[in-house]
């Protein structure tokens, strides 16, 4: 990120050449170790650049009060507002966060069916995995515009900081908010609490008929790895569920958002004529359903049964 962040500096301020020269420059400073002294030269030139704090923002997590944290959250709405506006090609700081996308495919190979521990895979799914969406994909510029002239009329507050813990009363029929990452707590009565995301897709407990009649067959099973909970269906590399006892059901295939657990970053749909890994897995599934032309008898005359059948993302254009 700090090699993008100046070497993009560089090709504002000093054209082509000098963005070359210096990316070459900070990655022989890796390679010999002395990276952070020769970042330290590119910062008094180009402005201080700390990927941890571009990515983190940890400077949000801990304020005094309600009043401090709301402050730092519409300072960041503005400052995030004044780089989108730039965007990627005219923003350093957008163009290193972006980063994050380019090296989508290196991120999946370590997580992607069990790469990390379950611990590990936990705090990705959490922590990590939220980080990076915030960094590279959403909101959209304009949301956080409305949001931000939203705060500024008075009809959106953030007072409670990060994490803050919701109880119901039932005896007066409302919700307590309580604070728990600021200095000076602050709680508040409020009459309604709406959950502002939507649960990533599971197994148990779903509301789709097909994917409950498929759990209750016994055909499909949701991804555990280790204590971690739950998480999407189970598959195999070739995008098969496995069945309860952990066989994989070659008939079917599934894609999308479902596989969220097994796999990383399901949740896009691809812009045409792109080659992204949507395209190539629904590529990849097609052609074995195509390719099918035998198969079992399915009526005792010798009539092939359907060559597979294809659950495509529940929710989405498929």
């Amino acid at each position: 990120m700090t090699v993008v962040f100046h070497s993009r500096t560089a090709l504002l301020t000093d054209g082509v050449d000098a963005a070359d020269a210096v990316a070459r420059t900070l990655e022989d400073a890796w390679r010999n170790r002395r990276f952070g002294d020769c970042a330290a030269g590119y910062a008094a030139r180009h402005g201080a650049f700390d990927p941890e704090a571009a990515f983190f923002c940890p400077a949000i997590r801990s304020q005094p009060d309600s009043a401090a944290y709301q402050a730092a959250v519409r300072s960041l709405l503005v400052e995030d507002i004044g780089q989108s506006r730039l965007g990627e090609a005219d923003s350093p700081t957008k163009a290193a966060l972006e980063l994050f996308r380019v090296l989508r495919p290196q991120i999946r190979s370590a997580v992607d069916f069990g790469g990390l521990t379950p611990a590990s895979h936990q705090d990705f799914r959490t922590g990590i995995a939220p980080l990076i969406n915030r960094a590279v994909i959403g909101p959209p510029l304009s949301r956080n515009e409305e949001l931000l002239a939203l705060i500024d009329a008075g009809i959106v507050r953030a007072p409670f900081g990060p994490a803050p813990d919701c109880r119901f009363d039932a005896s007066l029929g409302r919700w307590t908010i309580t604070s728990t990452a600021l200095g000076r707590p602050h709680s508040q009565t409020v009459d309604r609490l709406i959950a502002g995301h939507l649960d990533q897709p599971e197994v148990e407990g779903s509301a789709s008929p097909l994917l409950s009649g498929l759990a209750g067959a016994g055909r499909i099973r949701a991804y555990r790895h280790g204590d971690a909970p739950a998480s999407g269906i189970d598959i195999d590399p070739d995008s098969h569920p496995l069945d309860r006892a952990g066989r994989p059901q070659p008939r079917l295939w599934v894609l999308g958002p479902l596989t969220e657990g097994a796999r990383y970053f399901n949740h896009y749909l691809p812009s045409p004529k792109s080659r992204s890994k949507a395209f190539a897995e629904a590529d990849a599934c097609l052609d074995r359903i195509m390719d099918e032309r035998g198969g079992t008898p399915g009526d005792g005359t010798g009539t092939p049964a359907p060559a597979a059948a294809f659950l495509g993302p529940v929710g989405q254009d498929a």
